[in-house]
């Protein structure tokens, strides 16, 4: 690529990091704002009504520490950026046509970015803010992570769910998130991202601690609320999830979307911890007893499930549709991807039960209930 071009990537780069750096500038001012007030209205609060106020503060500093560290790390890669311009206006003014240097063709900043230590440390110091804050959050529940996760809020399928919502709100979840994070998830042997050193860094915790190698205390001082650890699988994940989410934007600018992230993090760490999980807990002669129950199941009838005869269905195999999406929850890598299978088997039983007699299921029109 020759310099022109070279320079009005950097040039288009550049704009990009300040108006992300004023962003986060506004975000800043409107926190600070918001905990000074908050400090004036709180003088007479006790009893409950205080510390719910005291862990909204907590939680509006951490971000707000969170914001600080955000424009360091646009600060420092402003800095980068402006360096290379100035180097490519000086070449430019010789020969614009001229080949782009080696050092500085705009693939550099991302070399530079993964390997850069200065930037490494703050992205460290933003995700321990996210830790945190995760560690505020459940405070504020007072329960594990896992009661509440992405696939048992009722903001991904809803109270009371519509089966053709459930299952667009699902399909946007499983769709490709983002090359760009996907990429960055991957482990590799040289320039491994940030994001990928915390996966590799989580996986092999999560070894040593199931061979026994590594001890936590029941009070471990790095965070335990309320039985949710940090480094329980569901913490790392929406901790990572988040991180990705302050740290990263779309192309156009705007907030990667949270089901999408949290999904492909579950690609690259379930796999992985499934194949360890199983050298410590599997058993053959469990899984021949649970293998010979299943083929007795096989031969009940629907007669004998005391199906109404209404809603039998004379097919060769009854409902085939919907065993199918079941059956492929035993292939699915991610919870995300089992969730999504039974949510099509319920949608597939729901339509044919209302082709065979809409008027006697119970309950047609909440078919996830």
């Amino acid at each position: 690529m020759d310099v022109k071009k070279t320079l009005k990537r950097y040039k288009r780069l550049q704009i990009d990091l300040n108006e992300r750096l004023e962003e986060v500038k506004l975000k800043e001012q409107a926190l600070s704002t918001s905990i000074s007030s908050n400090l004036i209205d709180s003088g007479g609060l006790t009893g409950d009504d205080h510390h719910k106020s005291r862990r909204q503060q907590e939680m509006k500093r951490a971000r707000l520490r969170a914001t600080e560290v955000l424009q360091d790390i646009l600060l420092l890669k402003l800095s980068f950026v402006n360096d290379v311009i100035d180097k490519l206006q000086l070449l430019s003014h010789e020969n614009p046509l001229q080949v782009t240097p080696f050092h500085l063709q705009f693939s550099r900043f991302y070399d530079w970015a993964e390997t850069s230590q200065q930037l490494y440390d703050l992205n460290a110091q933003l995700y321990d803010i996210e830790k945190s804050k995760w560690n505020i959050q459940e405070l504020r529940y007072q329960q594990p992570t896992y009661e509440k996760s992405m696939l048992t809020d009722h903001s991904l399928i809803g109270t009371h769910p519509n089966i053709t919502d459930a299952l667009s709100r699902l399909d946007s979840v499983t769709s490709p998130v983002n090359s760009y994070i996907s990429e960055r998830l991957q482990p590799r042997n040289q320039r491994m991202t940030f994001e990928a050193s915390k996966i590799e860094e989580y996986i092999a915790e999560c070894d040593l601690y199931q061979g026994g190698t590594l001890q936590l205390p029941p009070n471990d001082s790095s965070g335990i609320v309320r039985g949710a650890h940090p480094r329980s699988y569901h913490g790392f994940v929406e901790v990572l999830c988040n991180y990705i989410v302050e740290r990263h934007k779309s192309s156009q600018g705007e907030d990667l979307p949270y089901a999408a992230i949290y999904t492909a993090i579950e690609h690259n760490v379930i796999p992985r911890i499934k194949h360890f999980v199983l050298k410590y807990i599997s058993k053959a002669e469990d899984d021949a007893i649970i293998q010979e129950q299943c083929k007795k199941f096989s031969d009940i009838t629907l007669g004998q499930l005391r199906v109404p005869l209404a809603l039998r269905s004379h097919e060769l195999i009854p409902f085939a549709d919907s065993i199918a999406h079941m059956r492929a929850t035993f292939f699915s890598q991610s919870p995300t991807d089992k969730m999504y299978s039974v949510v099509a088997a319920a949608k597939a039983l729901h339509e044919q039960l209302s082709m065979m007699d809409e008027g006697s299921i119970d309950g047609a029109r909440r078919p996830l209930d």
